[in-house]
Protein backbone atom coordinates (compact mmCIF):
# COMPACT_ATOMS: atom_id res chain seq x y z
CA UNK A 1 0.00 0.00 0.00
CA UNK A 2 2.12 2.55 -1.53
CA UNK A 3 -0.27 5.77 -0.99
CA UNK A 4 -0.59 5.08 2.99
CA UNK A 5 2.74 5.80 5.01
CA UNK A 6 5.74 3.14 5.83
CA UNK A 7 5.59 2.32 9.37
CA UNK A 8 8.38 4.05 11.05
CA UNK A 9 10.56 2.69 13.42
CA UNK A 10 9.30 5.52 16.11
CA UNK A 11 6.01 4.72 16.01
CA UNK A 12 5.53 1.70 18.39
CA UNK A 13 7.52 3.69 20.92
CA UNK A 14 5.07 6.49 20.50
CA UNK A 15 1.85 4.47 21.06
CA UNK A 16 4.22 2.63 23.74
CA UNK A 17 4.81 6.16 25.83
CA UNK A 18 1.04 6.98 25.36
CA UNK A 19 -0.43 3.81 26.29
CA UNK A 20 2.09 3.95 29.42
CA UNK A 21 0.92 8.13 29.85
CA UNK A 22 -2.78 7.20 29.67
CA UNK A 23 -2.55 4.03 31.70
CA UNK A 24 -1.36 6.53 34.43
CA UNK A 25 -3.09 9.02 33.69
CA UNK A 26 -6.46 7.15 34.38
CA UNK A 27 -4.93 6.07 37.85
CA UNK A 28 -4.53 9.98 38.92
CA UNK A 29 -8.37 10.15 37.03
CA UNK A 30 -9.66 7.31 39.44
CA UNK A 31 -7.81 8.45 42.54
CA UNK A 32 -9.80 12.14 41.94
CA UNK A 33 -12.89 10.48 41.78
CA UNK A 34 -12.25 8.35 44.66
CA UNK A 35 -11.82 11.76 46.85
CA UNK A 36 -14.95 13.44 45.34
CA UNK A 37 -17.16 10.49 46.18
CA UNK A 38 -15.55 10.40 49.54
CA UNK A 39 -16.66 14.39 50.30
CA UNK A 40 -20.01 13.79 48.34
CA UNK A 41 -20.39 10.78 50.53
CA UNK A 42 -22.24 12.32 53.97
CA UNK A 43 -23.91 14.62 51.53
CA UNK A 44 -25.76 11.97 49.47
CA UNK A 45 -26.29 9.49 53.01
CA UNK A 46 -28.63 12.67 54.24
CA UNK A 47 -30.20 13.07 51.46
CA UNK A 48 -31.23 9.57 51.52
CA UNK A 49 -29.13 9.01 48.02
CA UNK A 50 -27.14 5.54 47.42
CA UNK A 51 -23.74 7.05 48.48
CA UNK A 52 -21.73 5.01 46.00
CA UNK A 53 -22.89 6.21 42.97
CA UNK A 54 -23.06 8.94 41.10
CA UNK A 55 -26.72 9.38 40.32
CA UNK A 56 -29.22 10.41 40.99
CA UNK A 57 -27.06 14.59 41.48
CA UNK A 58 -28.06 16.28 44.07
CA UNK A 59 -28.52 20.46 43.83
CA UNK A 60 -25.62 23.03 44.54
CA UNK A 61 -27.13 24.18 47.39
CA UNK A 62 -26.90 21.50 49.23
CA UNK A 63 -23.00 21.43 49.19
CA UNK A 64 -23.00 24.93 51.32
CA UNK A 65 -19.24 26.20 51.49
CA UNK A 66 -18.05 23.66 49.06
CA UNK A 67 -19.92 24.71 46.33
CA UNK A 68 -16.52 25.97 44.67
CA UNK A 69 -15.39 22.50 44.13
CA UNK A 70 -18.01 22.26 41.62
CA UNK A 71 -16.21 25.18 39.48
CA UNK A 72 -12.74 23.37 39.91
CA UNK A 73 -13.60 20.30 38.98
CA UNK A 74 -15.27 21.52 36.12
CA UNK A 75 -11.62 23.47 35.64
CA UNK A 76 -10.25 20.14 36.20
CA UNK A 77 -11.85 18.50 33.31
CA UNK A 78 -10.91 20.76 30.87
CA UNK A 79 -7.17 20.74 32.24
CA UNK A 80 -7.52 16.82 31.48
CA UNK A 81 -8.60 17.31 28.35
CA UNK A 82 -6.08 19.85 27.21
CA UNK A 83 -3.70 17.28 28.87
CA UNK A 84 -4.03 14.35 26.83
CA UNK A 85 -3.97 16.75 23.31
CA UNK A 86 -0.78 17.98 24.30
CA UNK A 87 0.53 14.41 24.48
CA UNK A 88 -0.92 13.31 21.46
CA UNK A 89 0.35 16.99 20.19
CA UNK A 90 4.23 15.80 20.78
CA UNK A 91 4.09 12.79 19.27
CA UNK A 92 2.87 13.65 15.93
CA UNK A 93 3.52 15.72 13.30
CA UNK A 94 0.59 16.90 11.47
CA UNK A 95 -3.36 16.70 12.04
CA UNK A 96 -3.76 13.31 11.05
CA UNK A 97 -1.23 12.04 13.73
CA UNK A 98 -2.41 13.95 15.92
CA UNK A 99 -5.66 13.06 15.57
CA UNK A 100 -4.66 9.05 15.50
CA UNK A 101 -2.21 9.61 18.82
CA UNK A 102 -5.27 11.57 20.77
CA UNK A 103 -7.29 8.61 20.08
CA UNK A 104 -5.28 6.07 21.44
CA UNK A 105 -4.02 8.07 24.54
CA UNK A 106 -7.57 8.92 25.00
CA UNK A 107 -9.06 5.39 24.56
CA UNK A 108 -6.73 3.93 26.99
CA UNK A 109 -7.15 6.58 29.75
CA UNK A 110 -10.60 6.11 29.82
CA UNK A 111 -10.20 2.35 29.65
CA UNK A 112 -7.64 2.70 32.35
CA UNK A 113 -9.77 4.82 34.42
CA UNK A 114 -12.67 2.39 34.78
CA UNK A 115 -9.95 -0.38 35.53
CA UNK A 116 -8.49 1.18 38.30
CA UNK A 117 -11.68 2.37 39.94
CA UNK A 118 -12.76 -1.39 39.83
CA UNK A 119 -9.67 -2.27 41.93
CA UNK A 120 -9.50 0.87 44.40
CA UNK A 121 -13.50 0.53 45.27
CA UNK A 122 -14.88 -2.74 43.40
CA UNK A 123 -17.02 -0.11 41.56
CA UNK A 124 -18.76 -0.50 38.91
CA UNK A 125 -21.00 -3.78 39.92
CA UNK A 126 -21.06 -4.11 36.11
CA UNK A 127 -21.03 -2.74 32.68
CA UNK A 128 -24.42 -1.78 33.21
CA UNK A 129 -24.33 0.36 36.02
CA UNK A 130 -24.94 4.62 35.04
CA UNK A 131 -21.59 7.16 35.39
CA UNK A 132 -21.66 10.34 35.39
CA UNK A 133 -19.18 10.57 32.15
CA UNK A 134 -18.71 14.62 32.40
CA UNK A 135 -19.93 17.62 33.55
CA UNK A 136 -18.74 19.96 30.60
CA UNK A 137 -20.29 21.59 29.01
CA UNK A 138 -23.75 20.01 30.71
CA UNK A 139 -23.72 16.57 32.20
CA UNK A 140 -23.07 12.94 30.23
CA UNK A 141 -24.83 10.01 31.40
CA UNK A 142 -24.56 6.36 30.37
CA UNK A 143 -23.90 2.66 31.39
CA UNK A 144 -20.46 2.25 31.83
CA UNK A 145 -20.69 -0.44 28.58
CA UNK A 146 -20.98 2.75 25.99
CA UNK A 147 -17.66 4.99 27.25
CA UNK A 148 -16.38 1.55 27.14
CA UNK A 149 -16.95 0.54 23.73
CA UNK A 150 -16.26 4.41 22.30
CA UNK A 151 -12.64 3.90 24.49
CA UNK A 152 -12.20 0.38 22.08
CA UNK A 153 -12.99 2.12 19.02
CA UNK A 154 -10.53 5.18 19.64
CA UNK A 155 -7.91 2.96 20.94
CA UNK A 156 -7.95 0.57 18.26
CA UNK A 157 -8.50 2.94 15.31
CA UNK A 158 -6.50 5.66 16.65
CA UNK A 159 -3.46 2.36 16.87
CA UNK A 160 -4.02 2.37 12.89
CA UNK A 161 -4.38 5.83 11.90
CA UNK A 162 -1.17 6.56 13.74
CA UNK A 163 1.45 3.31 12.47
CA UNK A 164 0.06 4.35 8.97
CA UNK A 165 -1.16 7.35 8.34
CA UNK A 166 -3.03 8.12 4.90
CA UNK A 167 -1.40 11.01 2.75
CA UNK A 168 -5.24 12.06 1.94
CA UNK A 169 -8.38 11.70 3.13
CA UNK A 170 -11.39 12.16 1.56
CA UNK A 171 -13.92 14.93 2.55
CA UNK A 172 -16.72 12.35 2.78
CA UNK A 173 -14.43 10.17 5.49
CA UNK A 174 -14.27 13.69 7.65
CA UNK A 175 -18.31 14.20 6.87
CA UNK A 176 -18.82 10.71 8.55
CA UNK A 177 -16.00 10.90 11.25
CA UNK A 178 -17.48 14.34 12.53
CA UNK A 179 -21.42 13.04 12.16
CA UNK A 180 -20.52 10.12 14.03
CA UNK A 181 -18.96 12.11 16.84
CA UNK A 182 -21.99 14.62 17.22
CA UNK A 183 -24.62 11.25 17.25
CA UNK A 184 -22.26 9.66 20.06
CA UNK A 185 -22.27 13.18 21.99
CA UNK A 186 -25.72 13.45 21.53
CA UNK A 187 -26.47 9.95 23.03
CA UNK A 188 -24.23 10.72 25.86
CA UNK A 189 -26.36 14.21 27.12
CA UNK A 190 -29.84 13.30 25.58
CA UNK A 191 -31.24 13.90 28.81
CA UNK A 192 -29.11 16.27 30.63
CA UNK A 193 -31.91 18.01 31.89
CA UNK A 194 -33.03 15.14 33.55
CA UNK A 195 -30.08 14.80 35.24
CA UNK A 196 -29.51 18.34 36.45
CA UNK A 197 -32.61 18.07 38.05
CA UNK A 198 -31.39 15.22 39.92
CA UNK A 199 -33.26 12.09 38.15
CA UNK A 200 -33.10 8.57 38.78
CA UNK A 201 -31.42 6.20 35.72
CA UNK A 202 -33.54 5.40 33.27
CA UNK A 203 -33.48 3.84 29.37
CA UNK A 204 -30.25 4.47 27.34
CA UNK A 205 -30.58 5.45 23.53
CA UNK A 206 -28.88 2.83 22.56
CA UNK A 207 -30.13 2.67 18.88
CA UNK A 208 -29.10 6.38 18.52
CA UNK A 209 -25.63 5.16 20.44
CA UNK A 210 -25.57 2.71 18.12
CA UNK A 211 -26.14 4.87 14.52
CA UNK A 212 -23.09 6.95 15.81
CA UNK A 213 -20.49 4.01 16.23
CA UNK A 214 -21.97 3.03 12.58
CA UNK A 215 -20.94 6.92 10.99
CA UNK A 216 -17.54 6.60 12.75
CA UNK A 217 -16.81 2.97 11.33
CA UNK A 218 -18.12 4.13 7.81
CA UNK A 219 -15.59 7.81 8.27
CA UNK A 220 -12.71 5.36 9.36
CA UNK A 221 -13.23 2.59 6.09
CA UNK A 222 -13.57 5.67 3.99
CA UNK A 223 -10.21 7.08 5.07
CA UNK A 224 -8.47 4.19 4.44
CA UNK A 225 -9.91 2.03 1.38
CA UNK A 226 -10.25 4.72 -1.15
CA UNK A 227 -6.30 4.61 -1.48
CA UNK A 228 -6.38 1.19 -1.13
CA UNK A 229 -8.79 0.62 -4.16
CA UNK A 230 -6.48 3.01 -6.15
CA UNK A 231 -3.25 1.07 -5.90
CA UNK A 232 -5.05 -2.24 -6.35
CA UNK A 233 -6.09 -1.30 -9.99
CA UNK A 234 -2.82 0.25 -11.04
CA UNK A 235 -2.69 3.71 -10.02
CA UNK A 236 0.83 5.30 -11.19
CA UNK A 237 3.21 5.13 -7.96
CA UNK A 238 4.96 8.16 -6.40
CA UNK A 239 8.43 8.79 -8.52
CA UNK A 240 7.78 6.78 -11.14
CA UNK A 241 6.68 8.85 -14.48
CA UNK A 242 7.23 8.22 -18.16
CA UNK A 243 9.74 10.43 -20.09
CA UNK A 244 10.49 10.77 -23.61
CA UNK A 245 13.54 11.16 -25.47
CA UNK A 246 14.77 11.01 -28.72
CA UNK A 247 17.61 9.10 -29.69
CA UNK A 248 19.73 9.40 -32.67
CA UNK A 249 21.65 6.08 -33.99
CA UNK A 250 23.70 6.51 -37.12
CA UNK A 251 21.68 9.41 -38.31
CA UNK A 252 18.14 8.10 -37.43
CA UNK A 253 15.70 9.65 -35.22
CA UNK A 254 13.26 7.36 -33.06
CA UNK A 255 11.35 8.53 -30.09
CA UNK A 256 11.40 6.00 -27.10
CA UNK A 257 10.01 6.16 -24.00
CA UNK A 258 11.87 5.24 -20.85
CA UNK A 259 10.30 4.13 -17.28
CA UNK A 260 11.76 6.31 -15.61
CA UNK A 261 12.65 6.12 -11.76
CA UNK A 262 14.77 7.96 -9.44
CA UNK A 263 18.27 7.21 -10.10
CA UNK A 264 18.10 7.47 -13.98
CA UNK A 265 20.57 8.89 -15.16
CA UNK A 266 19.16 10.90 -18.48
CA UNK A 267 20.70 13.98 -21.35
CA UNK A 268 20.17 17.47 -20.19
CA UNK A 269 17.36 19.27 -21.59
CA UNK A 270 18.27 21.84 -23.95
CA UNK A 271 18.94 22.72 -27.68
CA UNK A 272 18.43 20.22 -30.35
CA UNK A 273 22.19 18.66 -29.91
CA UNK A 274 21.52 17.93 -26.24
CA UNK A 275 18.41 16.14 -27.14
CA UNK A 276 20.09 13.39 -29.09
CA UNK A 277 21.92 11.04 -27.03
CA UNK A 278 23.47 7.18 -27.98
CA UNK A 279 20.91 4.70 -27.25
CA UNK A 280 24.32 2.79 -25.44
CA UNK A 281 24.40 5.51 -22.83
CA UNK A 282 20.99 5.28 -21.84
CA UNK A 283 19.73 3.20 -18.28
CA UNK A 284 16.79 1.20 -17.91
CA UNK A 285 15.12 -1.16 -15.80
CA UNK A 286 14.05 -4.16 -17.57
CA UNK A 287 11.50 -6.12 -15.71
CA UNK A 288 13.43 -9.68 -16.79
CA UNK A 289 16.93 -8.37 -15.55
CA UNK A 290 18.72 -6.66 -12.86
CA UNK A 291 19.85 -2.74 -13.64
CA UNK A 292 22.91 -2.80 -15.31
CA UNK A 293 25.61 0.06 -15.42
CA UNK A 294 25.37 1.97 -18.52
CA UNK A 295 28.38 1.86 -21.25
CA UNK A 296 30.64 5.31 -21.23
CA UNK A 297 29.22 7.93 -24.16
CA UNK A 298 31.05 7.71 -27.20
CA UNK A 299 32.38 11.08 -29.10
CA UNK A 300 30.15 11.86 -31.59
CA UNK A 301 31.62 13.80 -34.81
CA UNK A 302 28.44 15.94 -35.40
CA UNK A 303 29.47 17.21 -39.04
CA UNK A 304 29.36 13.87 -40.11
CA UNK A 305 25.88 12.92 -38.34
CA UNK A 306 24.38 16.14 -40.02
CA UNK A 307 25.64 15.23 -43.49
CA UNK A 308 24.40 11.17 -42.38
CA UNK A 309 20.72 12.47 -42.28
CA UNK A 310 20.82 13.92 -46.20
CA UNK A 311 22.32 10.72 -47.54
CA UNK A 312 20.29 7.22 -47.90
CA UNK A 313 20.94 4.50 -45.89
CA UNK A 314 24.65 2.51 -47.25
CA UNK A 315 24.86 -1.21 -48.10
CA UNK A 316 26.75 -3.17 -44.99
CA UNK A 317 30.59 -2.72 -45.80
CA UNK A 318 33.11 -5.13 -44.72
CA UNK A 319 29.96 -7.57 -42.65
CA UNK A 320 28.72 -4.88 -40.91
CA UNK A 321 24.46 -4.71 -40.97
CA UNK A 322 23.04 -1.60 -41.70
CA UNK A 323 21.00 0.09 -38.79
CA UNK A 324 16.89 -0.38 -39.52
CA UNK A 325 14.41 1.56 -38.32
CA UNK A 326 12.77 0.89 -34.67
CA UNK A 327 16.25 -1.72 -34.04
CA UNK A 328 17.54 -2.30 -31.33
CA UNK A 329 21.64 -1.17 -31.04
CA UNK A 330 24.21 -3.35 -30.71
CA UNK A 331 25.25 -2.57 -27.13
CA UNK A 332 24.08 -5.83 -25.42
CA UNK A 333 20.37 -5.34 -26.26
CA UNK A 334 18.53 -2.86 -24.13
CA UNK A 335 15.71 -1.11 -25.86
CA UNK A 336 14.07 2.49 -24.90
Amino acid sequence: MAALGAVKPVAPRAILSLALFGFAFGQVEASVVVYLRSLAAPIRISLGLPPGEPLPLFGLEHLGSLQNLVYIELAREAGTLVMLAAVAWAVSKNFRAWLGAFSIVFGVWDLAFYLWLKIMIGWPASLHTWDVLFLLPVPWAAPVLAPVIVALSLAIGGCFAFVRPPKQVPGSAWIFLLAGAVVLLTSFMWEWPYWFQGGAPRGFPWALFAFGELLGFAGFMLGVRPIEVRNQHGAQQPGQRAVQGRAHIGGVKQEAFVNHRPGTQRAPQGGDDQGRVDIGGVIRQDQHRPLEAARPLQPVDMHAVTQGEDQPEQSPVHGTQPVKHGSSSATGGRRI
